[in-house]
């Protein structure tokens, strides 16, 4: 998969690429570790994907409801639709606003099967009731918890050096603290 901005990625010509004597096929998306990447990076095959697992867990949850005592209902939630949303949205946070909204309202409507309430209930009680915070705050707070622990060296398998104060001049100026990221290599080199 090559990645890249729609502009760029129209002008570049692609040929077919050999790996040890086998042909390579260029894909549009991938899925790798849970994540869906496409060549754009605009999430919306992962969101897609996402949505649909939510549903269908929304789905298997609805008709057991009745049986569930609600800390019970919302242990289930926990453990099984909480992850599906947590899981690397420090990397995809950057969708669109209207992936987020569509993801939002799967939240809603979850936290709606959970308390046996109808459309008509505002999805704000329904999260105060449930002492919910939108996926927006929550991946907010887990990327605040990511950094620090990126700053203080508490990741296991993160290269040190990849986030590091700059080191332009010892002067004591407003931009001292800055952080530098590393310079990422945008030259390809194309064999056919």
């Amino acid at each position: 998969m090559i990645i890249g901005p729609p502009q760029r990625l129209n002008y570049v010509q692609f040929g077919i690429s050999m790996l040890n004597g086998v042909a390579i096929k260029r894909v549009e998306t991938f899925k790798y570790l849970g994540i869906v990447l496409d060549s754009n990076i605009c999430w919306s095959s992962h969101i897609d994907n996402l949505f649909n697992k939510v549903s269908s867990r929304i789905g298997i949850l609805e008709p057991i409801m009745p049986c569930l005592t609600l800390p019970s209902a919302q242990t289930v939630y926990k453990s099984t639709i909480q992850p599906l949303f947590d899981c690397c949205g420090v990397v995809w946070d950057t969708c669109s606003e209207t992936s987020s909204l569509r993801l939002q309202r799967l939240q809603n409507r979850a936290g709606r099967v959970i308390l046996l309430t109808d459309n008509c209930n505002p999805s704000a009680s329904v999260r105060v009731k449930l002492n919910w915070s939108t996926l927006q705050q929550r991946r907010k707070y887990n990327k605040a918890i990511f950094t620090y622990k990126c700053l203080n060296n508490q990741l296991e398998g993160l290269d040190t050096n990849y986030l590091r104060h700059s080191e332009i001049h010892s002067y004591k100026t407003r931009n001292k603290d800055k952080f530098v990221l590393p310079k990422p290599r945008t030259e390809h080199e194309t064999r056919f």
